[in-house]
């Protein structure tokens, strides 16, 4: 496939949603990043979710400085609301996130519309980023090429809750592919990590993802962030997979996807979907557990399985019985 010319990159119009509450302090860096951009045709919807520092006479100061810039006020929702607002005022063909503390590189959305551009199969789009501030980490993953077809990955997504994409700022999406599950669902339940509805939902409506090896975003580390330097919470970490799950089932349920797939049948569609694009070792091996996860057991074979698990709980209850006596 050609690579694309000038012509045909600037005739994609974008839309980068900016979402904030209360982050006035970083808020003109991530509005000045996207006005900085090289790619020109583009508008900039900033959604404050009813923000009670100054945020408001910032963003009224930079819409009134520039038309390109789409101020959206609410009341505070939690940052899926955010989204959901911003993309139904967005009028892009390809749509883009960044979050208020974080910032573009000058060239990220002129080189993310050419893999657009190039690749008309693309849906979505992640790209690798840098931490600044607190931390200073590339965060990338260990894909083959500089511009990886990923493929599909609803079924992975579905079977194994598999999470495939980046932070919120380093994520894109056609608006084609967004019309297929916006409004996004449960927004009382994603008041933040409201990007984990964007990556699954868009898996499971099979759209095609790729990954850009090269890191065009900046994200900033800092006391607020509401994951950086706060430890692990084993109860945070099981509501999140609860959540999860119930969008994943509700998608399945509300779509008709992947509610009958049983056995070998899911096993050999697991396998096709694994072959395509270009996945890595890390996701591969996730493909290989699912597949034997679900593969059809003879009758015989299971009931054997059944009686050694059996076999071994008894055993170790005795063991734990004697231990405690």
């Amino acid at each position: 496939m050609h690579p694309p010319n000038s012509e045909e990159c600037t005739a994609v119009f974008v839309s980068v949603l900016i979402n904030n509450y209360n982050y006035a302090p970083y808020l003109n860096e991530a509005i000045e990043s996207v006005l900085a951009q090289t790619y020109r045709n583009l508008e900039i919807i900033v959604v404050d979710d009813g923000s009670t520092d100054n945020s408001r006479a910032l963003i009224e100061h930079f819409a009134a400085e520039d038309p390109r810039i789409v101020p959206h006020f609410k009341a505070n929702g939690g940052q899926l609301s955010a989204l959901n607002a911003g993309i139904a005022e967005a009028r892009g063909d390809v749509l883009f996130f960044l979050d208020a503390d974080d910032r573009y590189l000058a060239d990220y959305v002129e080189k993310a519309v050419a893999v657009y551009t190039e690749h008309p199969v693309c849906d979505f789009l992640y790209c690798s980023y840098r931490e600044f501030g607190a931390s200073n980490e590339l965060i990338d993953q260990s894909f083959p090429h500089r511009v990886n077809d990923v493929g599909f990955t609803g079924l992975l997504t579905f079977v194994a809750h598999c999470w495939i994409g980046a932070a919120t700022s380093a994520i894109s999406l056609r608006r084609s592919l967004a019309a297929r599950f916006c409004p996004m669902p449960h927004e009382a339940d994603w008041r933040i990590r409201a990007d984990d509805c964007v990556i699954l939902l868009a898996s499971l409506h099979r759209g095609r993802k790729f990954y850009l090896d090269e890191p065009l975003v900046a994200y900033r580390t800092h006391a607020s962030n509401n994951h950086f330097g706060n430890a692990k919470s084993a109860e945070k970490t099981y509501v999140n997979k609860l959540l999860r799950a119930r969008l994943i089932a509700d998608t399945a349920r509300e779509t008709g996807l992947y509610l009958h797939l049983r056995g070998e049948k899911l096993s050999s569609l697991l396998l096709v979907e694994a072959s395509t694009g270009h996945k890595n070792t890390k996701l591969l091996e996730v493909y290989r557990k699912a597949i034997r996860a679900n593969v059809d057991i003879p009758l015989l074979r299971r009931w054997r399985l059944i009686l050694k698990a059996s076999h071994l709980i008894t055993r170790a209850r005795r063991k734990d019985k004697r231990r405690r006596g």
